[in-house]
């Protein structure tokens, strides 16, 4: 009796709903099937399945059933792989998606890093300002900037960003440097359209609350590079993240403005599936990968309060 075999017929048969229909994604005669399903059942003691002459329906200890099967063939496939690399090597394949800037400028240098280090790995990395579903597009591993929703995905902390306002050093020698959240509803402002609002900028700060402003943008545009570009070129504020701004800023393109009103923390997670449906390459990456991003994401934090320090003294 092969009960491995028989297993991954009953899941077969509960995924497709119907003896032919797993018959069929099998490439298995129907008979064989049919026969696999009943001498399982008949080791169990109990029934798995209710057949009609169409479909087949779990029954409740089916259910359970069908859970410890999954469950139990996850982790065997799961120690397989992880068993396999440490003895050939790690290999295979990564699909990572991230946000454009924020892959572009912190994931790509460590998953170079990690190709370097492991040279049989492959990776595709989508670089995209939207969320991707992992099971759908087939993502091994997620960047996502934002608080998370429950999703059931496994997720860790990599660090935080925060909002940062700007203009170029031209701009506020020909305009002023304003002082509140208010006047900059008197300022030229460049807005972009998928980060902090069109119209309305709010501020959240721990000691001086919460502070709104409706802006008068002189130009709105739907990409963050377009709209730091145009701040360089001192076409008025715009506001984007921390390391959005960065390089910027420490380069002296330009200034931050009103830091003092919004210490509001943006958390970034790596995310990835259940450790059951995941593969151990995945867990080698997060591993290699989230202390180097943690430590890229604090230098940034570090680079723009010290550069702050200076413009105050």
């Amino acid at each position: 009796m092969d009960k491995f075999r028989m297993v991954k017929t009953f899941i077969a048969v509960a995924e497709a709903g119907s003896l032919s229909a797993a018959a069929r994604s099998l490439s298995e005669p129907l008979t064989n099937v049919s026969r696999q399903m009943a001498q399982l059942e008949r080791y169990l003691g109990f029934t798995l399945v209710n057949r009609t002459s169409r479909v087949a329906v779990l029954t409740p200890e089916g259910q359970d059933y069908l859970l410890a099967a999954r469950n139990a063939l996850d982790e065997l496939e799961y120690t397989e792989a992880r068993i396999s690399e440490r003895v050939k090597g790690h290999s295979g394949n990564l699909v990572i998606t991230a946000p454009v800037t924020l892959g572009r400028s912190h994931v790509l240098p460590v998953l170079n890093d990690f190709l370097r280090l492991f040279p049989k790995v492959t990776a595709r990395v989508e670089f995209l300002d939207r969320s991707m579903d992992l099971v759908e597009d087939g993502i091994d591993l997620a960047i996502r900037v934002g608080k998370l929703g429950d999703s059931g995905l496994l997720a860790v902390n990599v660090g935080n960003l925060r909002p940062v306002v700007c203009a170029s050093p031209d701009y506020i020698e020909r305009n002023g440097e304003p002082v509140s959240v208010a006047e900059l509803a008197n300022h030229d402002c460049v807005v972009f359209n998928g980060g902090f609002g069109d119209l309305r900028w709010t501020f959240r700060s721990s000691s001086l609350g919460a502070n709104s402003v409706r802006l008068h943008p002189r130009l709105s545009v739907n990409a963050v590079e377009a709209a730091i570009l145009s701040a360089e070129a001192g076409m008025g504020i715009t506001r984007v993240l921390s390391y959005q701004a960065h390089p910027s800023v420490v380069e002296g393109r330009l200034v931050e403005v009103l830091p003092q009103f919004d210490d509001s923390q943006i958390p970034v997670h790596m995310l990835r599936l259940q450790r059951r449906q995941t593969r151990s390459l995945v867990d080698k990456f997060v591993d290699f990968a989230a202390p180097r991003l943690r430590a890229r994401l604090s230098d940034v934090a570090q680079a723009l309060s010290a550069r702050q320090t200076i413009a105050d003294s």
